[in-house]
């Protein structure tokens, strides 16, 4: 495939004067690539910007000045567009301490319009355009200099084609109710990026930690809290520090001296060897701290529904994808498992009330509705 023509940005003058010209621009298509290894935080290799004509390549390995830039980034008049965004925040993140904004992630657009749920960038292209676009580039190495040409037309082509997706798709959403939608979706990216950098949010992907004495869990809490902040001070991996399995097999056992530690079949030998004593030090202090538990920390574990409440979150998801098929999108963007789950909880714990993410919008479309149905479920298993 022929490499559309890009102009490379490697320095603090081109890039000034680039962004003095996108100040009057109102629609920028942007991606980046990186490499992410070793490290917990991705290592910026590339900014690629559409402006609707050219597309722009910025090297961020020689670049010193990166304010013009920031500049645009933060400009409300400009609206930045991307494809399944959330490790590009990451990059601008680490970059530039800011995300842009305001964001239209194309990815979510798609979805409310009926294209799919979690629709890729290249099968939407191939669907909408017929056009091929390769990801055969996609692991190389984003660090090396020069670029290859197959690197320069990979990255080109990622921008290219996303302005023209936006295009119709914000031309399909404007003037109804799913344009309003999708711009609250949009608003959202951003808060739920920063939500998730608070160390303490991993501690809900341990799935079963709802198994686990309070003792345990407040354990694992503080086990996951410290590998967490770890891996961000050392800029290693959470698996090089310790593996979620060794976690959740120290909050168990709880061993109280190195002896005990090497009985842990998930930690590695590497891990006692870097993080033994602390391990141990700190497993010992936790035991001697534990706190109320009216006053956890914590999220709460997502415990699995009891067996008899399968009936109503069948029905539930029955009445989520009924709604969503008459509206034409994807039904994760009106409600998602997990917020089915949370309803039904609620009402076996006779506090019956909606998540929090279907008190926006979402509540007058379908969660009222849900709301309705579950509360007649919980009336008649009570009669």
């Amino acid at each position: 495939m022929k490499i559309p023509p890009v102009t490379y940005i490697d320095n603090n003058h081109d890039l000034k004067k680039k962004c003095e010209e996108w100040e009057n621009t109102h629609v920028l298509s942007m991606d980046t690539e990186f490499i992410r290894t070793n490290t917990f935080y991705p290592i910026p290799a590339l900014i690629q910007i559409h402006d609707g004509k050219n597309c722009h390549l910025i090297d961020p390995l020689t670049i010193t000045d990166f304010e013009p830039l920031k500049n645009i980034l933060a400009s409300t008049h400009i609206t930045k567009v991307l494809h399944s965004c959330s490790e590009d925040l990451e990059v601008f993140d680490c970059l530039f301490k800011m995300l842009p904004a305001p964001l239209f992630d194309t990815q979510i657009a798609a979805a409310f319009l009926g294209y799919g749920f979690s629709a890729g960038y290249a099968r939407l292209i191939k669907i909408l355009y017929n056009v091929d676009i390769p990801k055969d580039e996609t692991r190389s190495n984003w660090l090396q200099r020069p670029l290859s040409e197959n690197q320069l037309n990979y990255a080109a082509m990622d921008v290219i084609y996303l302005h023209k997706l936006y295009e119709k798709l914000s031309n399909e959403l404007k003037g109804t109710e799913k344009e309003a939608w999708v711009n609250a979706c949009n608003l959202e990216l951003s808060e739920q990026f920063y939500k998730n950098q608070n160390p303490s949010q991993y501690f809900s992907k341990f799935k079963n930690s709802w198994r686990m004495t309070f003792q345990q869990q407040y354990i694992l809490f503080n086990l996951s809290l410290w590998r967490e902040n770890t891996a961000r001070e050392k800029n290693k991996p959470r698996g090089h520090i310790v593996g979620d399995d060794a976690l959740f097999e120290l909050a168990l056992k709880q061993p109280a001296s190195q002896d005990e530690l090497k009985k842990m079949v998930q930690l590695s030998p590497a891990n006692r060897k870097y993080y033994g004593d602390t391990l141990v030090s700190l497993l010992n202090t936790l035991k001697k701290t534990l706190p109320e538990p009216s006053s956890t920390p914590w999220p709460a574990p997502n415990e699995p529904l009891p067996r008899e409440a399968g009936e109503i979150l069948n029905r539930l998801k029955f009445l989520a994808e009924n709604t969503a098929e008459k509206l034409n999108m994807a039904p994760e963007m009106l409600v998602r498992k997990k917020d089915l789950q949370a309803l039904v909880l609620s009402a076996l714990a006779d506090n019956l009330r909606l998540p929090d993410s279907l008190t926006n919008w979402r509540q007058a479309v379908i969660g009222n509705h849900l709301l309705e149905t579950t509360k007649q479920w919980h009336q008649q298993r009570a009669a």
